[in-house]
């Protein structure tokens, strides 16, 4: 990239544009990124950085899907017009309108964008997101937004989809919190056992079964067995 861009005409004293798609980072620090940014590589190159474009006015980047400025004021990923996963339901999609004066000194302002259908998430018991649903008026925008519900019912539902279809014609996903809940908790054991030696996940598995703790002789061969253990993997 620093080979191609010494090769870029700048004009002295007049205005500089670039349109690119690179993933471009501020040294170390690299963009927020969503779902539907599938690849950190684009166009080919991976961590560009931003201070290579210091010689043009503004940077106009492409492909990451939440607007940011990057590293200096005149680099920015504008983001995409339209939210394409529910990682980005809190994006602010918008325009942005620059104006730019003879010196190359530009003004940004934000024209924000109002899509048919949103993309929201919705949360609680099955059925009490129908009777909201329900309770709307029938050309409420809010019915035929692009949803995901959590579910917070413990019981099984039988076509929980189907039900909820029946109000929010555009629902597109839905997920249990109970699932989210044991992922969660399954993460967090993942983490503590990583960081555990195996002698002392034997001692307190031993301590579960039996109500009671290794004898001195249990202990060594516990510990000659986790050593032995860790040798072979080693």
């Amino acid at each position: 990239m620093r080979a191609q861009l010494a090769h870029a005409r700048i004009v002295k004293g007049g205005r500089n544009i670039l349109l690119t798609h690179h993933f471009v980072v501020n040294g170390s620090h690299l963009p927020e990124v969503c779902d539907s940014d599938s690849r950190l590589s684009v166009g080919g190159a991976d961590q560009v950085n931003a201070a290579l474009f210091k010689q043009f006015d503004y940077v106009a980047l492409g492909h990451i899907h939440g607007r940011q400025r990057i590293g200096e004021r005149h680099v920015w990923y504008s983001g995409s017009p339209l939210k394409y996963s529910f990682s980005e339901i809190h994006h602010k999609k918008c325009v942005l309108i620059g104006e730019m004066d003879a010196a190359g000194n530009v003004s940004l302002k934000e024209r924000e964008l109002t899509p048919l259908r949103d993309m929201r998430k919705i949360e609680g018991p099955l059925r009490e997101l129908v009777r909201a649903g329900n309770a709307l008026e029938e050309n409420d925008p809010a019915l035929s937004d692009y949803l995901l519900a959590v579910l917070t019912d413990e019981e099984e539902l039988a076509d929980p989809i189907g039900a909820l279809r029946g109000v929010y014609p555009n629902i597109m996903q839905i997920a249990f919190k109970r699932e989210e809940k044991r992922e969660e908790a399954e993460a967090a054991a993942a983490a503590i056992l990583k960081d555990r030696d195996p002698a002392s996940l034997y001692r307190e598995f031993f301590r579960l079964v039996t109500g009671e703790e290794l004898s001195g002789r249990q202990e060594e061969i516990i510990e000659e067995e986790a050593r032995s253990a860790l040798e072979v993997t080693e």
